[in-house]
């Protein structure tokens, strides 16, 4: 791949603590994977490379991406928050004090706050809404140690400390948490702090102007003398602030670090040059930092000319909505585009402004994605949806006539109990539209479906519920009152290819669209709320300078065409570069256009949309092995089933032997009973675990001489998908070989103990440092029946290589004769099974595995 000179110079310094400012579309994570590529080639272990990003996704991706061109596993691609749960479970001896916490993500932590609502807030804070609550919590917690805010007066202290205290007594952390946990523990056990400098040789992080001062502070805790740093990143594209990151700590990068440089990449290699010079223009960048486009040929694709971009005025919202789509079918019926994908609509506020052209789409039966989940709320069958609820809340009829359902309380009352996701499953079984949605296998509505189970499963997670279903109306209200347009930064996946996107500003940063078209440039849209109650906290950030550097990140996701439009009043967005003549056409509904100039025409080259990174588990692969089309269900589109969140049988075995190995390990003496006193739940103290485990440190005498780690965490790529999971135990045994030891609470029999074959082979697969050659599997509820094997990971690859192809051409084929036995038994969605065993139970071992893949615990 030809690089750039600037790129190759930064490939070559192997000398300095680097900071890359990139500008869009100059390909910055194609420098982080040329890096990464050029020290493996050099002899560092990929294991001593720690790259940081942003997002999941862009994760996932690079990690892809690394796995195409380097056989060797072991890099750490991650995203701050993702490295402290590996790094917290890789040293379980510094972190015993935090075992069994579950790590909440930002919905998880707005409906804590609801939930423990009364015994947050103080009468400073009664009026705040929870998402500025958990906003303001957040920012705090992000940027102030507890001994730094301690310090501070201010009237959300006590409130913030309320909410502190209440998630540590649960066993609950949010994401900050996370960063300052593992920041705390390092600072005080001397080991660890050794060990966590001697980790790695190399990090990069990118986005860096995106961080915040706990961020960096963990950061440091990694770097000897030697670790070589470098981040990425651009302060005009720094749209986080009011999450509470830092633009401070990007600019003052060669003040924080020693023997630093800094490099700068200009080139734009995604949009035309019309567009680099526009945005050039409304950023007001000088000589030496604007923007350029590539002339040179040994460097890329040369940058084309392009369109003008083109600014649209409109009497009124109705009439920018339906010219905008007409406009967009169109051009698809006329070849000016040919997907639907190539068209991104990037609005302010997803959950205030789409609905008008979600409403044209389905009239002109345009396909279109709305990304975020704020936008979901405005999608007509979630609304039915939500409307049945409220009716089941308030009287014994269900009617609904977009979903077709007719529905009597009683039908439904074995549900009620159970909660709302039981609910939402009887709905969806009942819908004849639903239904038909199924069977026809609409991408759409199946996505979106998955969606609105997360965010109802997430509730349940923090929410008892009556026999009686008096929880229904207060479910309701919380759910209608709940704006998630900012709850997630996850960059987006693309769930289905050939549709209109839409979605927010921020949510655009980091992708890229032929033609993007950003309606509803008004004053009023854009107006900025002075209501930030903890300002003076964080005196450095500025809401308009976030809010213009948002547009400006929309503005540079266009690589072919860019439109704008408004009606009413125009933004300042609109106004500073309507003067832009030679780079603007101005254009006024049913007028003549402004300066005389005849129309442009437009072809739009379509992208071709990268394959989308499986995440799998070994769970989810037996799952699809079982049945292809029940995968999907859940896995592709998302549908979570209910299911239960206190600890299992299974889990608390799990979590006895971790606690007996972790002793053994550490040389530590240990009494069995004082452990199963501790750590076993009184609802679950009636099951005789003494018996159960008591033989276990005489069955593995041998392995427990030498364990090498506990509960050890892996992630690997295989083909286009990203592996994880936890191997229980990885020991020597007194041949001195690798062996993988599997603990099974159930009863052995033959399918249990060939799934497990593969479970274990698929751990080897994982693991690079250490030649696995031993597999151990031991199922406790059959006595103890110990089986030992021979690793062969060739077969095991074999198998799940076929199993990612099916998946990625999206074959998912049934196969009833896993319907007796399915969990769309108890909720009848699946129009393929036929079994009439409503009343299923599943496997403790296979609950245990699914507790592990759906619950993010420590």
């Amino acid at each position: 791949m030809a690089l750039s000179k600037e790129k190759q110079q930064i490939l070559r310094d192997d000398v300095h603590n680097i900071r890359v400012v990139a500008g869009p579309g100059s390909g910055k994570t194609t420098l982080i994977l040329e890096k990464a590529y050029d020290l493996v080639k050099k002899g560092v272990p990929p294991n001593k490379i720690l790259i940081i990003t942003y997002t999941n996704k862009a994760a996932e991706d690079i990690e892809k991406k690394i796995s195409k061109r380097i056989k060797e596993k072991g890099f750490y691609v991650s995203t701050f928050h993702g490295f402290c749960t590996r790094f917290m479970r890789e040293y379980p001896s510094s972190f015993k004090e935090y075992r069994g916490f579950r790590v909440l993500d930002e919905l998880g932590q707005l409906l804590f706050i609801v939930k423990w609502n009364k015994l947050i807030r103080t009468e400073s804070t009664q009026t705040i809404e929870p998402l500025k609550l958990r906003n303001y919590f957040g920012r705090i917690k992000d940027n102030y140690s507890k001994e730094e805010f301690k310090k501070i007066e201010h009237p959300i202290k006590e409130s913030y400390f309320n909410y502190c205290d209440k998630l540590y007594e649960q066993k609950r952390m949010d994401f900050g948490d996370l960063i300052n946990f593992v920041s705390n523990t390092i600072l005080q056990d001397k080991p660890l702090q050794k060990i966590a400098q001697e980790k790695f040789d190399y990090i990069f992080v990118d986005e860096y102007q995106d961080i915040n001062n706990n961020q960096e502070n963990l950061l440091k805790l990694f770097l000897k003398p030697t670790t070589k740093l470098m981040v990425v990143g651009d302060k005009n594209q720094s749209i986080y602030g009011f999450r509470g990151s830092d633009i401070r700590i990007f600019e003052s990068f060669e003040k924080s670090f020693k023997k630093t440089k800094s490099y700068l990449l200009t080139k734009n290699y995604r949009s035309t040059w019309k567009i680099i010079n526009l945005s050039n223009k409304y950023m007001e960048l000088t000589d030496t930092t604007k923007i350029i486009g590539n002339s040179d040929k040994e460097d890329g694709q040369l940058t084309k000319e392009g369109n003008k971009i083109t600014i649209k005025e409109y009497p009124d919202k109705n009439k920018e909505a339906l010219e905008t789509i007409t406009q967009i079918k169109k051009w698809k019926e006329e070849h000016k585009i040919n997907n639907f994908s190539d068209v991104a609509i990037l609005l302010r506020s997803v959950k205030g402004d789409s609905q008008r052209f979600i409403e044209v789409m389905d009239k002109f039966d345009i396909p279109y994605e709305v990304i975020g989940d704020g936008g979901l709320f405005e999608l007509p069958f979630i609304q039915a949806v939500l409307d049945c609820y409220k009716q089941l809340a308030e009287k014994d009829k269900v009617t609904n006539e977009y979903l077709e359902i007719d529905l009597d309380r009683f039908d439904i009352s074995d549900k009620i109990s159970k909660g709302p996701l039981a609910i939402y499953y009887k709905i969806i079984e009942k819908s004849k539209r639903l239904q038909q949605a199924i069977r026809d296998n609409d991408e759409e509505v199946l996505t979106n479906l998955g969606k609105f189970s997360k965010i109802i499963s997430t509730y349940c997670e923090n929410f008892n519920f009556d026999r009686n279903g008096d929880y229904l109306l207060t479910f309701y209200n919380n759910l209608s009152r709940i704006d998630v347009e900012f709850l997630d930064t996850e960059q987006p996946n693309m769930e289905y290819n050939n549709s209109v996107k839409i979605l927010t500003l921020h949510k655009s940063k980091g992708l890229e669209f032929p033609l993007v078209i950003i309606p509803g440039v008004n004053k009023d849209n854009y107006k900025l709320k002075n209501n930030d109650f903890i300002s003076e906290l964080f005196d450095y950030y500025t809401p308009k300078d976030d809010m213009r550097r948002a547009f400006y990140v929309a503005m540079t996701r266009a690589k072919q065409k860019l439109i704008l439009s408004y009606y009413d009043n125009p933004a300042e967005y609109i106004t500073d570069i309507l003067g832009q003549q030679d780079l603007v056409f101005y254009e006024k509904y049913n007028q003549s256009r402004l300066f005389f100039e005849p129309p442009e025409e437009i072809e739009i080259e379509s992208s071709e949309p990268e394959k989308e990174t499986l995440e799998l588990t070994y769970y989810k692969l037996i799952e699809f092995w079982k049945c292809p089309f029940a995968y999907k269900l859940r896995f592709h589109h998302d549908l979570l089933i209910p299911r239960t969140f206190m600890f299992t049988y299974g889990s608390i075995l799990h979590s006895l032997l971790y606690h007996i190995n972790l002793a053994i390990k550490n040389k530590e003496k240990y009494d069995i009973d004082a452990i199963i006193q501790e750590k076993v739940p009184r609802p679950l103290s009636h099951f005789n675990f003494r018996q159960l485990i008591e033989n276990y440190p005489d069955t593995f005498k041998d392995e427990l001489k030498q364990i090498v780690a506990i509960e050890k965490p892996f992630e690997f790529s295989l083909g286009d998908s990203i592996i994880n999971g936890r191997m229980d135990l990885l020991v020597k045994n007194k041949q001195g070989k690798y062996a993988i030891v599997e603990f099974k609470s159930g009863t052995w029999d033959y399918q249990k103990e060939e799934h497990t074959r593969k479970q274990v082979n698929l751990y080897a697969l994982s693991q690079n440092e250490h030649d696995i050659t031993e597999g151990i599997i031991y199922f406790f509820g059959s006595g103890g029946k110990r089986i030992d094997f021979k690793i062969t990971k060739k077969q095991t690859e074999l198998e799940i290589y076929d199993a990612i192809s099916k998946i990625s051409l999206g074959k998912f084929g049934k196969d009833t004769r896993s319907c007796e036995n399915c969990v769309f038994n108890e909720y009848p969605i699946c129009p393929y099974n036929s079994s009439k065993n409503p009343n299923i139970q599943m496997d403790s071992d296979e609950e245990d595995e699914e507790k592990r893949d759906f619950c993010c615990e420590l």
